[in-house]
């Protein structure tokens, strides 16, 4: 995940840049180690939402989309999902079209 030297350098660097890279990283790992997301800490999305890069705002709709996807909490995944396709056009297509949303 990380392969490129500014999000190594963000992760090494105390702050709250550390704080943010840590979190997705906490986060992505779980969802990948359990193929799930339904555990994951979604409170550590609030760090996410905090940057200014568009992807990791897409990253923290993700999240929180498949974390209420998978607990059923259908109120909520409905905004998720609202939010993911608000955001759709600002990432690349193939992110999009590589991620299980519906």
């Amino acid at each position: 995940m990380f392969t490129d030297r500014k999000r190594f350098q963000r992760l090494i660097k105390k702050g709250a840049s550390q704080e943010l890279e840590i979190a997705l990283y906490e986060l992505i790992s779980k969802g990948i180690i359990e193929n799930s997301f339904k555990n994951i800490d979604i409170n550590k999305t609030v760090i996410l939402e905090k940057d200014d890069d568009v992807k990791i705002i897409f990253w923290t709709y993700y999240l929180r989309y498949m974390f209420y996807k998978e607990n059923m909490l259908e109120e909520q995944q409905i905004i998720g999902l609202t939010e993911l396709q608000n955001i759709k056009q600002e990432i690349p297509k193939s992110i999009w079209n590589s991620l299980k949303k519906e």
